[in-house]
């Protein structure tokens, strides 16, 4: 792979000569300080980085002459969703961008009854702005899939049709991460990690979802929900090879 840390997001088809604007050009203007005929790669969302050549830096825009595509190989492999009770905005931007760094595929929001914000102040559109910048970094070329926020009801609908799913239990009794559950050992196409919010799940929720899930320990000490959100994806991306 033609890995370039001159990395520039582009969300529209490519493979023709395109002109950046905006954020992207300044990005590639004034912070990377690119020059005329370099060479940089440019990616959409799509499985592929596209290589480039600057023809043009002007003011406001910089043009940009398509040289050829290959396959992103830092994509993830391991097929990983987070279902996350709701977080204050600050914080799940945080989540957003470290989870997209580790590998996972997709974040899913969801309100239960000790969830302290509510679902119309979480953006789907700039937390996917979010996850893109950090592609930018950490080299993948798809960024996390960011779905509207559930219901606790829809949540448990949802992680009934997965084929393993976790949850991040705060019982002294929790198992350890294994790859044990509904299809034994073998890989699952698609797995699920369940973190809590800070009030955790009431009774009813917490049956709810130990009925449908695997409960696992995250250690320990109780830790904040943005952190169980990184450390519960990196257990179950590092038990299946991602990490």
């Amino acid at each position: 792979m033609n890995f370039n840390n001159k990395r520039f997001y582009y969300p529209i088809i490519l493979g023709d000569n395109i002109t950046l604007y905006g954020p992207e050009h300044h990005h590639l203007a004034n912070v990377s300080r690119c020059k005329l005929e370099e060479k940089v790669t440019v990616f959409n969302g799509d499985a592929y980085d596209y290589t480039y050549e600057i023809v043009a830096i002007q003011r406001d825009e910089t043009k940009l002459k398509f040289i050829s595509k290959i396959k992103n190989t830092k994509n993830p492999t391991v097929n990983l969703t987070v279902f996350l009770g709701l977080i204050k905005l600050d914080n799940l931007a945080l989540v957003v961008e470290k989870l997209t760094e580790i590998g996972v595929t997709k974040l899913v929001p969801f309100v239960c009854g000790n969830s302290n914000i509510g679902a119309k102040t979480i953006r789907v559109e700039k937390l996917t702005s979010i996850s893109a910048q950090s592609c930018k970094q950490c080299g993948r070329s798809i960024p996390i899939q960011i779905e509207n926020t559930l219901s606790f009801q829809n949540m448990i609908s949802v992680i009934r049709g997965i084929d393993m799913v976790y949850y991040a239990d705060l019982t002294e009794t929790a198992n350890r991460i294994t790859r044990t559950g509904k299809l034994g050992t073998q890989r699952p196409k698609e797995i699920a990690i369940i973190i809590g919010p800070e009030g955790g799940f009431t009774k009813d929720e917490t049956i709810a979802i130990k009925n449908n899930s695997t409960p696992i320990t995250l250690g320990a000490r109780t830790l904040r929900s943005e952190t169980a959100a990184i450390v519960g994806a990196t257990l179950v991306l590092n038990l299946f090879g991602e990490i």
